[in-house]
């Protein structure tokens, strides 16, 4: 007969383990929407805790979170700072008092930019009169 050559997990423990460490889509897309809300992962971890009663019952996600996240931030390097100009691109076709104005890096990449609404404009213009 076969026998483990190692000491068995304790049940405090299993949710550690690597084979018990899956994410599932609903966790994934709940952390999602903390992290869009400002939600550090730690404090969402907290709040899978006490949704399902004990940590021990919420599985090994912080890893995997952790990971999930990382994952989303890398597809989203590069197109952060095309989507804000897109962005302001169209608040000047919406407004012609909409003004942006940035600058990139001799890489080209962005490395600041200044934007002023219609109605901050309209604000400025009383301050200075």
């Amino acid at each position: 007969m076969e026998s483990h050559n190692h000491p068995l997990s304790t049940p405090s423990k299993v949710h550690l383990l690597r084979s018990h460490r899956t994410v599932y889509a609903s966790k994934k897309a709940l952390s999602q929407q903390f992290a869009e809300a400002n939600v550090p992962t730690c404090q969402q971890m907290r709040l899978f805790e006490i949704e399902s009663g004990e940590p021990e019952h919420v599985g090994g996600i912080e890893r995997g979170i952790r990971k999930y996240e990382k994952m989303l931030r890398d597809e989203h390097k590069g197109i952060d700072a095309e989507t804000l100009v897109d962005f302001f691109l169209s608040e000047k076709d919406k407004s012609s008092n909409f003004f942006f104005d940035y600058e990139t890096d001799s890489y080209n990449r962005f490395t600041r930019c200044f934007w002023a609404d219609p109605v901050s404009r309209r604000h400025t213009l009383h301050l200075v009169m």
